[in-house]
């Protein structure tokens, strides 16, 4: 929500590996395989980075990041 003139963001997402477990990057209309990273997976992390220029804006609702 309120996804309005962003030019890009960075964080990582942490995890208890022994309550969830990770199976897939999904694409979605601005990120892909490329704006992941998996190396600290097996410390329960996942890094996620994406930019553009111009500025982006997307409708309410639009999936961002998709990880089943």
């Amino acid at each position: 929500k309120e996804f309005t003139s962003v030019y890009g963001f960075q964080f990582t997402i942490e995890f208890d590996k022994e309550k969830l477990a990770f199976n897939e990057i999904t694409p979605t209309a601005i990120t892909g395989l490329g704006n992941f990273g998996t190396t600290l997976i097996d410390q329960g992390a996942i890094t996620v980075s994406w930019e553009t220029n111009p500025a982006m804006t997307l409708a309410d609702g639009t999936e961002v990041i998709k990880l089943k």
